[in-house]
Parts: structure tokens; sequence; C-alpha cells
């Protein structure tokens, strides 16, 4: 100053981040696989803030269903949960995202992309149960049994002896019972009485998929039918 005195010595300053590393990202499926459902959540995890450099618009569906599905994004910087909806809801087939390059950090370092690993399986179409050929096609007591299979997709069968509908003709008549476990079971018919035919048809509703449909009644053309004579 204007007397001599030297200044103090001040300091430190506030410091500065350097960063010069761009952002990366981690996505992964936040809802069930597969699925029947007409939207799906994906969850998105930057490496650092991104602020609002990150919209929808940087959002594009990928896979068979990608054409159409509308997009949306929740921001909680660094996290995002993204929404992707389908164009055709009764649609199979795969869906997944990508993420474009107009992402920076906060530091201006620009996003690479990314296209994600985690890909969903849209299912619906419901499992439908096959009844087999019965044992013997002519009897006049039985038993007689029918193989009931469904296909490999199934999560879960309930079948019972109730959904079992016995289309009869003439005087024919049964008793029904069911067993096995798994994909395959057995109705069998027991009892039999009276002159005619037998058939067996399942109804539907006696099984559930991994993405959650419910099953369709067997076909009319794979019913199966016996012959009852006294």
């Amino acid at each position: 100053d204007l007397f001599g005195n030297p200044a103090p010595a001040v300091g430190p300053s506030a410091e500065v981040t350097v960063d010069n590393t761009p952002p990366t990202v981690t996505i992964w499926r936040a809802s069930r696989n597969p699925t029947n459902a007409n939207s799906v959540l994906f969850n998105a995890r930057f490496s650092e803030k991104v602020g609002n450099t990150f919209t929808a618009q940087d959002v594009s569906a990928t896979g068979s269903l990608g054409p159409g599905a509308t997009i949306g994004v929740i921001a909680n910087d660094p996290n995002y949960t993204i929404s992707v909806g389908l164009a055709d809801p009764n649609a199979d087939g795969t869906l997944g995202i990508a993420l474009g390059t107009n992402i920076f950090d906060l530091a201006g370092n620009p996003f690479q992309g990314a296209v994600s690993d985690a890909v969903y399986t849209i299912d619906n179409t419901p499992p439908t149960p096959v009844v087999g050929p019965p044992t013997t096609t002519v009897t006049n007591t039985g038993p007689i049994s029918f193989p009931i299979t469904y296909p490999s997709d199934t999560e879960t069968v309930t079948l019972g002896a109730g959904d079992i509908a016995l289309v009869k003709t003439g005087t024919a008549d049964a008793a029904v019972s069911i067993s096995g476990s798994g994909l395959t079971r057995t109705a069998t018919l027991s009892g039999i009485t009276g002159q005619g035919t037998l058939r067996v048809e399942v109804a539907p509703g006696t099984a559930v998929d991994f993405a959650g449909n419910v099953a369709l009644g067997s076909a009319p053309r794979i019913e199966r039918e016996c012959a009852a004579f006294p």
C-alpha cells in the first residue's frame, strides 16, 4: 500500500473441475419380460449429470415393433425412466431403445450414443392346448385317454376335469378325470356307456403363458372323438 505494507497472501481460490470424459449410460428393463403390455419401461442411468440436454427426442424405439412407438421421459438427472408405447397393442415382436448423440454433460462433453442390449419380447398370442388322438377310437366301456399338450411358453397350467367339455352324440356318456403335470396332461374317459361318439374339448382359461396371456380353448380342428358301442 502507500505506506509500504506488503499485501497478505489470499486464497486458495475455488476449485475448477476439468472434465474431458464423455458421459456413458446403463440401460435396463423396468417391466416384466416377456410381456403383453401396451407399453413398457426402461431405466437409464448416466455416469454423470446431463442437465436438460436429454429429452424424449433423444430416444428412438428399436426392434420389430419400434416403428411408430411413442416415447416419454421422466427425469431425475442422472437417472431417467423411459416409457415406450406400442403403435399396435396386439402385435408380437421385440422392442428396445437407442439414445442419440445430442446429449452433453455439464462440462459440454458429448455423449457417444447407445443402443440398449435390454430388449423386450412382446407376446400377445395366447397359448392354445393341443388335444391329441385317443388311445383307441372304438370301445365299449373304456377307459380311453386323450393327451393334452400346452406350448413351451406356458408358465402355469390349471386344467381340471371341470374344464373338459364332453361333446356327445347318441346315448354315449362317460366320466372325465385329469392327470399329469407340467405341460402335458391326460384326460381319461372311464365308465363309458351307451352308443354314439364322445368328443373332448378344452375350455378357455386353463393356462397362462410367461407374457400373461390366458389360454384359449382347444380349436375345433384338434378336438378328438371316439366311438362307443354297447
